[in-house]
């Protein structure tokens, strides 16, 4: 009895497999262009619903002098 309740377990456990998630992208950005806010830039872009979405581009002068100014501050600390 012990053995086919351990056999059960192992195939409950191993024997179920799924199909690995896949990620379906669309392909939805309409009119992309670079906006300043505040010395920063962003990427802004429509999409088919009419909603406009922005995000940082990460590699604006002032966020780089930004963050090596707070690195001297902490390593000074």
């Amino acid at each position: 009895m012990k053995k086919v309740l351990i056999f059960i377990i192992a195939i409950v456990l191993v024997g179920c497999t799924t199909e690995p998630l896949k990620m379906q992208g669309t392909s939805s950005l309409y009119d992309p262009e670079i906006v300043v806010i505040d010395s920063c830039e962003y990427i802004q872009f429509g999409t088919m619903n009419k909603y406009s979405n922005i995000t940082h581009k990460g590699n604006c002068v002032y966020c780089e002098k930004r963050l090596e100014k707070l690195i001297r501050k902490y390593q000074n600390k």
